[in-house]
């Protein structure tokens, strides 16, 4: 976040006040999704960390193993 806001170049004023009404509506959808997750018993937190491999030993060899082969950039 502290990178996006470093490059981002600021709105011109006369665009501030719709980007700030735009920026609450898109908060406000947030909230209300969260919300609906919240009362059917889902963990947001579980969810993204249910992604995320707990082996970062196994997780580091297989990343390194995969740029010695050309897979990532």
């Amino acid at each position: 976040m502290r990178y996006y806001l470093t490059v981002s170049t600021p709105l011109p004023e006369a665009h501030q006040a719709a980007a700030r009404a735009q920026g609450q509506a898109r908060f406000a959808q947030f909230v209300e999704q969260l919300g609906r997750r919240i009362v059917r018993g889902h963990s947001l937190v579980r969810d993204v960390s249910g992604g995320i491999d707990t082996a970062p030993a196994a997780n580091g060899a297989a990343q390194a193993a995969s740029v010695e082969q050309g897979e990532l950039a």
